[in-house]
């Protein structure tokens, strides 16, 4: 049990360390779940651009796709 939460301790102070590094150099953190959502919109905007058949991701919170060109 010792060591959960000595690690949740770890895991809490590297975030805070993080976060002091980004406003020292003036930049927010992204949350990961942004960073995911504008990665995706990039990926399939390449495909498309290269014209590659795929399952295009519509709706993020249902995981809903059909079928792009």
């Amino acid at each position: 049990m010792f060591v959960i939460i000595q690690y949740a301790a770890i895991v809490q102070l590297a975030s805070e360390v993080n976060a002091a590094i980004l406003s020292s150099c003036d930049q927010r953190p992204t949350p990961k779940l942004g960073t995911f959502y504008k990665l995706l919109l990039w990926m399939q905007n390449e495909l498309d651009h290269r014209k590659v058949s795929y399952e295009r991701m519509v709706d993020l919170a249902s995981a809903t796709t059909e079928a792009a060109n």
